[in-house]
């Protein structure tokens, strides 16, 4: 595994603890580094795992994935700021409302010395 991708890598990861069909599953950035292709698969696996009853709380910062999800939960600062379906939490502007739920803000400084 030393000479894997980090997509390969993290997909082996993946399904050495899926292989053990787990009842709870808590999975931290199970899809970061992992192609396209790979990601709409497994994330098919994660919902025939959910509907036949197996829990997985994922953690991610990938705001596009979490609108895929059933339910989410936004932290700031080690607490729960919000929680609900992705639409309910996130709505129509899910970027915009989590840099509002979270606090964060985005430095405006010139990037002129890119030009």
């Amino acid at each position: 595994m030393s000479t894997y991708s980090a997509g390969n890598y993290k997909k082996t990861a993946i399904a050495t603890v899926l292989l053990q069909r787990p009842a709870i599953a808590y999975l931290d950035e199970p899809l970061e580094t992992v192609d396209s292709i790979a990601r709409e698969r497994v994330m098919e696996i994660f919902r025939t795992m959910s509907a036949a009853g197996s829990s997985l709380f994922i953690s991610t910062q990938d705001i596009d994935l979490c609108m895929s999800f059933d339910y989410v939960q936004v932290f700031a600062q080690l607490t729960i700021v919000a929680e609900g379906t992705p639409e309910e939490v996130l709505g129509t502007n899910p970027r915009q409302r989590f840099f509002e739920l979270t606090g964060a803000r985005l430095p405006q400084e010139e990037l002129g010395w890119l030009k």
